[in-house]
């Protein structure tokens, strides 16, 4: 298991999860959570942007491996 920290305009939300998870599920929550709607932001961690179907291991670095723990930024759609 491990930590999920989303940083929405300086508000960490925190949601555990699964290494081999796909993302879609800690974002369910997180969307739960905040009733943030899903088409008005985008998210990011290390440098990548998230894509839902991909599991939450790929954008966790060596070193969020082993403190078992992964920030995502959550950056809101201008439009």
């Amino acid at each position: 298991m491990v930590t999920i920290e989303f940083d929405f305009n300086e508000k960490i939300t925190i949601i555990q999860a699964n290494l081999s998870d796909p993302f879609r599920v800690p974002l369910n929550q997180f969307f739960q959570k905040t009733s943030i709607q899903p088409n008005s932001v985008n998210f990011f961690a290390n440098g990548l942007t998230i894509i839902p179907e991909d599991t939450v291991e790929i954008y966790m670095s060596y070193l969020d491996k082993q403190e078992q723990k992964i920030s995502v930024l959550v950056d809101p759609i201008y439009k």
